[in-house]
């Protein structure tokens, strides 16, 4: 059987589902723009710890896998206190049961893939990790610490937004994961491509080499400017009453949204890259 890796080149391969972001189809976005940045090597290297196992799926997989190792919870996200100054990692990024953060988590990752004496099996895990949790640090409330859970916590209300039958209206975390970008109307191959295009027009203006704290502290500062700007927000405070989310907070994220799973692509590129050297 042809292995399934080298599809992902076609970027406009027919896949129609509602974009999700960091949920779900947003990981798939954020892997098809790295893979439209990576050097030959880096898919060669991808390829070689893969095998069979496709590049864009594999994205999701360390949330499929994460009921059955807890260890590996706190892997998703890390929880720089909304008014802290700094990433500290004694304070944000303990080691315990339920693991460290997302920081640790992509600089171990990062190792484990180039380290020739581990077996192939574990340095495609590694590589399965790192290229989730590179996505998953670039959704804004996955580096917050503000009492909610990662806006888990705040119920909202969205003008204009009728929820599917069953279902009720959406809390913050699901809103930056998955609510605003729906409604966009772009599916997954769309949006993807619209982005790698954005790319090719006009790189990034992004300081050269890997940082994660900085990526992450970036990521976080953005959840300062553009989440929690609801009528009533109030620091370690939960609203009595759901977070009304309108027009104007919607065109503001959008910008962000992009932005973000751009930086994701080409950052976890970047690393990809720089381990096939």
């Amino acid at each position: 059987m042809a292995r399934r890796l080298m599809v992902i080149g076609l970027i406009v391969f027919a896949l129609v589902a509602p974009v999700e972001t960091w949920g779900g189809a947003g990981h798939h976005v954020v892997s098809r723009i790295a893979y439209s940045q990576m050097t030959s090597a880096a898919k060669q290297l991808v390829l070689d710890l893969l095998g069979d196992d496709d590049f864009v799926e594999v994205s999701t997989w360390a949330d499929r896998v994460r009921p059955d190792r807890p260890e590996t919870y706190n892997w998703h996200f890390v929880n720089i206190p909304y008014g802290a100054q700094a990433y500290d990692p004694a304070r944000d990024c303990p080691p315990t049961e339920r693991g460290d953060c997302v920081i640790a988590a992509i600089e171990r990752a990062r190792v484990e893939i180039v380290t020739a004496s581990r077996p192939r099996e574990a340095r495609a895990e590694s590589l399965k990790f790192l290229v989730h949790f590179v996505g998953d640090m670039h959704q804004p409330l996955h580096n917050i610490g503000n009492g909610d859970r990662g806006g888990n916590d705040v119920q909202t209300v969205i003008d204009g937004f009728v929820p599917a039958e069953g279902r009720g209206q959406p809390n913050l975390h699901a809103v930056w994961d998955s609510v605003l970008i729906s409604r966009k109307g772009f599916d997954e191959s769309a949006l993807a491509a619209r982005l790698i295009e954005r790319l090719a027009a006009e790189p990034l203006d992004d300081p050269g080499g890997i940082d994660v704290v900085r990526w992450s502290l970036e990521a976080r500062d953005l959840a300062v400017k553009y989440v929690y700007t609801y009528d009533g927000f109030q620091t370690m405070t939960l609203l009595g009453r759901p977070a009304r989310l309108d027009a104007a907070y919607e065109r503001a994220a959008a910008p962000v949204i992009d932005t973000q799973l751009m930086r994701a692509g080409v950052r976890l590129a970047r690393i990809l890259n720089a381990a096939a050297k």
